[in-house]
Parts: C-alpha cells; sequence; structure tokens
C-alpha cells in the first residue's frame, strides 16, 4: 500500500545525499553517477535541486561536491539526543577505563529503542562478538535498556513500544511473555534499575539505570555491560554500585540530583 506513494525523483535524491560518509565526504559528478548508478545527466538535474535548497555545496575550484548547510540544521533539529551522546561520551569513556567494563548509551527514537553510544574499555574488548551497534535499535523486552526506558515511559509511550515489540526469544533465559514483562517494570522503577541475566545474548549481563534531566523526566538508558563471568553474582553489589555513581554523574550533567 505505501509503494504507491513513493516518488521515485525524491528517492534518486535521498539516494545520492548517502552517498556522502566520512571516507567520501567529497565527490564528483562522475563519482556520484558511478556510485548510485544514475547516469550524469540525470544526477546533474539532481544535485542542481539539491544545491538549490542548500543540501548540496559545489566547489567550483575542486569540481566536487559536499554536503551543505541544510543537512547539519536539520540533524542538529531532529536529533536531540546527538547533544545527550556529547555530554555522556567523556564520562563514559572515564570510566570504561576506570572499570574496564563496556557501556551502552540508548534512547527512544521513534517508538523504538536505539543505541546511541557503545564504549569500550580498551581497543581489544571488540573482539567480543555483540548484537549492538551505534545507530541500531534492540530489543525492548530482553535488554537493560529497553526494561529501562519502557518502566520510565508514560503510558502512551509504552503502549507504541509494546506493540512494536515482537517478544521474540533470544537466548533460554528470555522472557517472551508481554505481561511478564509489564508485571517486571513497577519492580524496575521501584529498585531503579534493571538486570539483564543473559536474556538477549546468553553470555552477557548488563545493569542498566536511567539518566534523568532537569525536569525529572528519562531521556537516556545507560548500561553497565559485562561477561557473566566478570558481573557474577559475588560482584553484583560492587558493579552496581558502580551503576548508580555513573547514572548520579550522568543526570547532574543535565541539571538532575538522583539521590536514589
Amino acid at each position: 500500500m505505501k509503494d504507491k506513494y513513493i516518488i521515485g525523483a525524491v528517492i534518486k535524491a535521498l539516494g545520492t545525499l548517502k552517498q556522502f560518509d566520512s571516507q567520501n565526504k567529497e565527490l564528483s559528478l562522475t563519482e556520484l553517477s558511478n556510485k548510485s548508478g544514475i547516469n550524469k545527466s540525470s544526477m546533474l538535474r539532481i544535485l542542481a535541486s539539491l544545491e538549490s535548497e542548500g543540501f548540496i555545496k559545489y566547489n567550483e575550484e575542486k569540481r566536487k561536491y559536499r554536503l551543505g548547510i541544510t543537512i547539519f540544521n536539520l540533524a542538529n533539529t531532529a536529533y536531540e539526543f546527538l547533544d545527550i551522546k556529547r555530554v555522556c561520551a567523556p564520562i563514559l569513556k572515564r570510566t570504561a577505563q576506570e572499570t574496564q567494563i563496556m557501556f551502552h548509551l540508548a534512547v527512544v527514537e521513534d517508538d523504538n529503542i536505539v543505541i546511541i553510544d557503545k564504549v569500550w574499555p580498551n581497543e581489544h574488548f571488540d573482539m567480543i562478538a555483540l548484537v549492538s551497534y551505534v545507530g541500531g535499535t534492540t530489543p525492548l523486552h530482553c535488554t537493560g535498556v529497553g526494561k529501562v526506558l519502557a518502566a520510565y515511559s508514560t503510558q502512551k509511550q509504552l503502549d507504541k513500544l509494546v506493540s512494536n515489540c515482537d517478544f521474540e526469544k533470544h537466548s533460554e533465559a528470555t522472557v517472551t511473555s508481554k505481561q511478564a514483562f509489564l508485571d517486571h517494570l513497577p519492580v524496575v522503577r521501584q529498585q531503579g534499575y534493571a538486570f539483564n541475566d543473559c536474556e538477549n545474548e546468553p553470555y552477557l549481563r548488563c545493569i542498566t539505570r536511567p539518566v534523568f534531566n532537569s525536569e525529572g523526566k528519562v531521556i537516556a538508558a545507560v548500561s553497565l555491560s559485562g561477561l557473566k563471568d566478570v558481573i557474577t553474582d559475588e560482584k553484583f553489589e560492587f558493579y552496581n554500585n558502580i551503576s548508580r555513581d555513573l547514572s548520579k554523574k550522568l543526570s547532574r550533567e543535565f541539571g538532575f540530583n538522583l539521590k536514589k
């Protein structure tokens, strides 16, 4: 049904913008034509249209195109979580190095749980195979960030998150019951954190807490993650205290004094 509303020219224009990335900040007409599979004549018209609206900037000296200021303005307007990542990143990096534990930062975006940062303690830890990645969505029902963001959502937002969740089994520990998930949310709010005990990835444990802003609204969830033989039952309180302190530090950065 949605396909009949798709405009081909718009798709081609957006596809042209997607050709630019960190390795291709400037591209010529020929390069854009080759990368997108659009002939030069059509590509030139697309680029002229994008340039007229500030999406593309042409460098006459280099005879190359780059993204324009409109992209920057739209990004700042649409993705307020970029500021959240920017503020939290230094604290997450420092804590990761001090504790040798990995951290995730997640937000609610378009009725999904989205990972906006993933901080490793050092370069060797990225050898661990993890499903999560920055910019990707993560399950609501079997992750710490999902539980925390759901627990502190409004009823309207919670209904949307739940309706968008398939409650699929990811490991032997995954709780696939929608009602069991909902029944657990008051517990998360009462204790101030969520514990993911190998529910998404069978070898990973996570302790997750909310990040509040000055109005007391939860704007993100921060998750301390480690292998199950690192975050053992015996060391749970040790890591839980780290999680609590981190939540306080991050929330203070946004003007909230977290007492719990």
